[in-house]
């Protein structure tokens, strides 16, 4: 075994992939998200829309203009099938939105921050 290849296994073992608490404090929308690039690979074995634009109608099949569209909150989407949905609906419940909210906008969650139910992962470690 090589020296690297011991290192990384020691890592990978004392690895704590995320971390939590029950205490939470406000913050600023605008200091959790910030401006990101995300590399994505087409990948004909998943889902195919994955990879793709939704603003391009030629390479989608739920083509949306979310340039012209002031709640949606990125430059473009390339997200899989269900998302571009997602996106589409909220377009279509706009208006209904805006009678009941005084902003509305649409911020994808691209690892910015996760959500745990904590109650769950407690049964977890217990049940193992």
């Amino acid at each position: 075994m090589s020296a690297l290849t011991e290192i990384a296994a020691r890592v990978e073992k004392g690895k704590v992939d995320s971390k939590g608490s029950t205490t939470f404090k406000p913050r600023m929308v605008k200091d959790i998200f910030t401006d990101r690039i995300v590399n994505i690979a087409l990948d004909d074995s998943g889902d195919r829309e994955f990879g793709r634009s939704i603003k391009q109608a030629g390479s989608t099949s739920y083509y949306l203009d979310v340039d012209s569209k002031s709640w949606f909150a990125f430059d473009d989407n390339f997200g899989i099938s269900e998302e571009k949905l997602l996106i589409r609906d909220i377009d279509k419940r706009y208006d209904d939105l805006r009678q009941k909210y005084s902003g509305v906008y649409l911020e994808r969650n691209e690892n910015h921050f996760q959500l745990f139910a904590f109650n769950d992962v407690l049964k977890e470690v217990q049940s193992a």
